[in-house]
């Protein structure tokens, strides 16, 4: 079976790497946006940015606004399973 069009763009579209970054914390249970801001050496401006858009994709769903903590998605962990099984190849720009 094939994947639906709109899981497979967002699965093969170039998502960040800092937002792949984010995804994965928030994976491992790092959920307010300190501690994801301190796991990955970035400002927490730049750290709510990124969840935001990731909230919109459906990776992350926000489960507290101030301060603001979120979880993965059954969506974001698919995200992350297929990505990790391809190798790294997915969402990548081509080198032509």
């Amino acid at each position: 079976t094939s994947l639906p069009e709109p899981l497979l763009s967002l699965i093969t579209e170039d998502i960040r790497p800092e937002r792949i970054k984010v995804l994965e914390c928030a994976s491992e249970g790092h959920s307010d946006v300190k501690t994801i801001a301190s796991e990955i050496g970035r400002e927490e401006s730049t750290v709510r940015k990124h969840l935001h858009k990731l909230v919109e994709q459906g990776l992350l769903r926000i489960k507290k606004r101030k301060p603001l903590v979120v979880e993965i998605t059954d969506l974001g962990k698919l995200v992350l399973k297929i990505r990790a099984s391809s190798g790294g190849i997915l969402g990548r720009p081509s080198q032509e």
